[in-house]
C-alpha cells in the first residue's frame, strides 16, 4: 500500500500559508504518512518585496525546513516521513539571469549547473536527517520564443537529472530520488505508451528510484476561474472524464509494472469553488490506493486559498458561477474526508 500524505509551504510565501514546525503535531494526529516539504526561496524572497537576496531566501528557507524535518523525526514519536521538494532551481526576475525552463536554460550549462549548486547546499544542509525522498523540478517544461510549453529534451532532462541524483547520494544512501518525465508533471507521457525510463545509474545499495506525476484532470475543471478561465465546470464520477479516469490509472499502474518502478502521485486538488470537487477528490484517492501509489494531497496552509483545505463555499445557494469561498477551518467536509483517508 502506498503511503499518503500532503505538502507543505513555508510562512515567508504569504497568501493563506503559514505552516511551521507547530504545524507538525495536528498534521501527526491527522494521519499522514508523508509531508511534502516545498522550499521556494524565489516566492520568499518576493513576499519580502525583494528586500532579500534570492540567496538569503533560500538559506532561510533551508533552516524552516529543517525546523520542519526534525519535528517529523522526532524519535519518542510517530515518524512522518519527510519529501524535500525543491522545484524553484534559480533566481527568476533578476536581471542577467537566464530564466528558467526556458529553452536558453535547458541549453546553458551555467545555468543548469548553477541550479545544481543550490540543489548541493540542499541536500548538505539535509545531510544525517531521515529523508524518505529528495524531489528536484516535478513538472520539467521547456518554454520556446512563442511562450509554448514542451517536455524538455529527454537527453538533456536525464542527464540533469543525473546530475542531481550523484549530488544526492554524496549526502544520502538511503532516500529514494523521484523522476518525473513532464510536461508540467502530467501523466501522459505513462499513458501514451511512448515513454521508456530515463538511463539513471543510482550508487545506492538498493533501487531507490521512483517516478511521479501531478493529478489535475481535466486541468479545466480543477483549474476553471483561474487567470480569468471558464467556470463553472462540472464533475460526476458517472459521466465524462469522471467516468473514464480509473483508465489513466490503469495505464500508468501498467506502465509502473512493465518497467519496475513505484509511482508518486505529487499533487493534486481541485480549486474550491468547484463543482462536486469533493467526489473529485475522493475519485482520485480511491483510484490512487487501488493502484499502490503513494499520494500527497496539494497542500496544507497553501499560498492561495483556493487550495486550501480549510476554505469552503460561502454562499452555496448563490448560482455556481457565483460561489466564493471563506476560512472554514477543519471542519470543512473536505479535510474531515481526508483525515479518513491518510
Amino acid at each position: 500500500m502506498g503511503y499518503s500524505g500532503i505538502s507543505i509551504q513555508s510562512q515567508g510565501q504569504g497568501g493563506s500559508g503559514s505552516a511551521t514546525f507547530l504545524d507538525i503535531p495536528f498534521l501527526r494526529n491527522s494521519g499522514i504518512e508523508t509531508l511534502g516539504v516545498q522550499i521556494k526561496p524565489t516566492q520568499r524572497r518576493k513576499f519580502s518585496n525583494n528586500t532579500i537576496s534570492w540567496q538569503q531566501a533560500l538559506d532561510d528557507e533551508l533552516n524552516w525546513a529543517l525546523a520542519i524535518i526534525q519535528a517529523c523525526n522526532n524519535p519518542i514519536l510517530r515518524q512522518i516521513k519527510v519529501i524535500i521538494r525543491f522545484n524553484d532551481l534559480s533566481p527568476t526576475g533578476i536581471p542577467n539571469t537566464i530564466e528558467m525552463n526556458t529553452e536558453d536554460w535547458w541549453n546553458s550549462n551555467d545555468a543548469q549547473n548553477l541550479a545544481l549548486e543550490y540543489w548541493r547546499q540542499v541536500c548538505q544542509k539535509f545531510y544525517g536527517q531521515d529523508i524518505f525522498m529528495f524531489e528536484i523540478l516535478s513538472e520539467p517544461i521547456s518554454i520556446d520564443s512563442s511562450g509554448t510549453a514542451n517536455t524538455p529534451d529527454r537527453t538533456i532532462l536525464g542527464d540533469f537529472y543525473q546530475k542531481a541524483l550523484n549530488i544526492v547520494r554524496s549526502y544520502n544512501s538511503n532516500a529514494y530520488f523521484l523522476l518525473s518525465p513532464g510536461p508540467y508533471g502530467r501523466f501522459v507521457d505513462y499513458t501514451n505508451g511512448q515513454f521508456s525510463p530515463f538511463t539513471i545509474y543510482d550508487s545506492a545499495p538498493r533501487h531507490l528510484l521512483m517516478y511521479g506525476f501531478h493529478m489535475y484532470e481535466q486541468h479545466k475543471y480543477t483549474h476553471q476561474g483561474i487567470n480569468q478561465t471558464f467556470r463553472p465546470e462540472f464533475y460526476s464520477s458517472t459521466t465524462g472524464y469522471g467516468l473514464n479516469m480509473i483508465n489513466d490509472f490503469i495505464s500508468i499502474s501498467a506502465w509502473s509494472q512493465q518497467y519496475g518502478y513505484p509511482i508518486y502521485m505529487g499533487e493534486f486538488n481541485a480549486v474550491r469553488y468547484s463543482p462536486n470537487a469533493l467526489d473529485w477528490v475522493r475519485d482520485v484517492i480511491t483510484y490512487a490506493k487501488q493502484f499502490d501509489f503513494h499520494w500527497s494531497f496539494f497542500a496544507y496552509k497553501p499560498n492561495y486559498e483556493l487550495w486550501d483545505p480549510f476554505y469552503d463555499v460561502q454562499n452555496p445557494s448563490a448560482p455556481v458561477v457565483n460561489w466564493q469561498v471563506g476560512y472554514v477551518g477543519k471542519a470543512t467536509s473536505l479535510w474531515q474526508y481526508l483525515v479518513t483517508q491518510f
